[in-house]
């Protein structure tokens, strides 16, 4: 909990949160903002603005999912990772008949329609593709945008209409010299390992997406600089020692939290017969409640009017502090400040 920054936090902008992550899973648009906004002295409200101008930029990164990054790494990491993404991407695109040169031509009409147009809604750009686009459908229409994100041709822009929104990424990613593969590979275990820590070899291949050989050359280089603990053979990797809470602490963690999604043993985190309610076999993970660093419910949320309801369900029987502290966890996820929490279970 203190290296996600759940236990104690010095971050004060959701930006710094993701810059301390390097890269944070946000499959869900909407509750990606409080996976940054909850470990910093920031509004949600504040997080997302930070998504829509650009400081945190929403792509696809590490595995081929969607991730938050910092505008400062996001050329980085890409360059780093995404051959090792392009690898199932191209098999996919090469069983709907599209090879690497016509993803090139794809790209460069992207390029032309956000150039013509700016930000475009995902809707647009795909109907601006055209009718050869649309034999693709909607599986092809991703492919052909992930590409251009690897290729470094677009990135988010400000939501439109409640939908992902694109422009050109040189309109909101500086341009950067490359780093060497070493130096690139070197910062993010630094960055994995700080935020994450204690850690396994194991967890951060899974985690960054790297190959076992990348990977393992980036362990070996942050070793130096990280303690380091034995547990049954397998070497963690941490930073620093943390004093325990004084009280058994909750929080609520949104769906695809880096609390439970980094790691490729999560048996820390939740027990193995639990784990099955949090995460479902198409690999959606649900928003949990921890008690003392542990999972002890999924919940989800509902807001009407001035009031946000939090319904949870508890795994087993809650313990009466893990509800006292309920409504502070909660008011986290109001909308307004102003909002009447309501919690039930």
């Amino acid at each position: 909990m203190a290296s996600h920054r759940l236990h104690h936090t010095e971050l004060v902008t959701g930006a710094e949160t993701v810059r301390w992550f390097g890269a944070m899973q946000a499959q869900d648009q909407n509750m990606c903002r409080w996976a940054a906004s909850i470990r910093a002295h920031e509004h949600h409200t504040a997080a997302q603005q930070a998504i829509d101008n650009g400081q945190i930029i929403r792509i696809h990164v590490l595995r081929p999912t969607w991730h938050l990054v910092h505008v400062d790494d996001v050329r980085h990491f890409l360059r780093l990772t995404a051959p090792r993404i392009r690898t199932p991407l191209m098999t996919w695109a090469r069983k709907m008949g599209v090879d690497a040169r016509a993803l090139l031509q794809y790209n460069k009409q992207i390029a032309q329609l956000l150039q013509a147009n700016g930000p475009m809604s995902r809707t647009e750009l795909v109907e601006g593709l055209g009718a050869r686009n649309k034999a693709l459908g909607e599986y092809g229409a991703s492919i052909l945008l992930m590409n251009a994100e690897l290729d470094e041709v677009i990135c988010n822009a400000p939501m439109q209409n409640k939908e992902t929104a694109y422009t050109l990424m040189d309109s909101r990613v500086p341009a950067t010299q490359q780093l060497a593969v070493a130096d690139a590979l070197h910062v993010l275990a630094v960055r994995y390992f700080t935020s994450h820590g204690p850690a396994t070899l194991a967890d951060f291949t899974w985690w960054s997406g790297l190959s076992v050989a990348d990977a393992r050359k980036a362990f070996q280089s942050v070793l130096h600089i990280f303690d380091r603990i034995e547990v049954a053979g397998v070497t963690y990797l941490y930073k620093g020692a943390y004093a325990p809470e004084t009280i058994q602490a909750v929080r609520l963690l949104p769906s695809f939290d880096e609390y439970i999604i980094s790691y490729k043993d999560r048996s820390a985190a939740i027990d193995a017969c639990w784990q099955p309610l949090a995460i479902t076999r198409n690999a959606i993970f649900k928003p949990v409640l921890i008690a003392g660093g542990r999972v002890v419910a999924i919940w989800s949320r509902t807001v009407k009017k001035d009031t946000t309801t939090i319904q949870l369900s508890f795994f087993e029987q809650p313990q009466k502090h893990w509800i006292d502290l309920l409504p502070l966890a909660a008011a986290q996820y109001a909308l307004s400040p102003a909002d009447e929490i309501v919690c039930k279970w």
